[in-house]
C-alpha cells in the first residue's frame, strides 16, 4: 500500500519532485541554446547579464520584493543596466569597475540618471597572479572608503 501525503501518493509526489528540477533544467537549456544561435549564427550580441536565467530571476525577485534605496555592485556590466531598472524611483545603483574600457562601454549604454559607475583601476597591472591579490586591487576592494 502506498503512503499518502495530503491525498498525494508517494509515487506521484516523487514524480512531481523530479519534474520540477527537470523542467527548470530544460527551460535553462533551451534559453541558453537560443542565446547561442542568436550570438553565433545570427551574429547579434546579447545585452543580458552574464549569468544563468534562474540566477537572473532570483535577483529580479529579490530587488522587486526588497525595493532597496541603494545597491552596490562590484564589477559593472549588462547586469548593471538590467537590474538597476528594477529599483524604485529615487534609488541609486552604484557599480565599481576596475577595467576602464569596459566601464566606458557600459556607461555609453546607460540612459539612467540613477546609475553611477566608478572606475577604480588596479594598483598593479598586470596583477601578480591569477585573478589578482588584495594588494593588486586594494582601492577597488576598499571602495568606497
Amino acid at each position: 500500500m502506498a503512503t499518502r501525503f495530503a491525498g498525494i501518493s508517494r509515487g506521484k509526489l516523487a514524480a512531481r519532485e523530479i519534474r520540477r528540477p527537470l523542467g527548470a533544467f530544460l527551460h535553462q537549456a533551451v534559453r541558453e541554446y537560443r542565446d547561442k544561435v542568436v550570438e553565433r549564427v545570427l551574429r547579434r550580441p546579447l545585452s543580458k547579464p552574464w549569468m544563468k536565467y534562474r540566477e537572473i530571476r532570483i535577483i529580479e525577485e529579490l530587488l522587486s520584493s526588497l525595493r532597496p534605496k541603494r545597491a552596490l555592485e562590484w564589477g559593472c556590466g549588462f547586469g548593471t543596466l538590467h537590474f538597476a531598472r528594477l529599483l524604485p524611483p529615487g534609488s541609486e545603483w552604484i557599480a565599481i569597475e576596475h577595467d576602464t574600457d569596459w566601464a566606458e562601454r557600459i556607461r555609453s549604454r546607460n540612459l539612467s540618471s540613477h546609475i553611477r559607475i566608478y572606475t577604480i583601476p588596479p594598483e598593479r597591472s598586470p596583477w601578480s597572479e591569477g585573478d589578482g591579490t588584495y594588494s593588486d586591487f586594494r582601492g577597488y576592494v576598499d571602495f568606497p572608503d
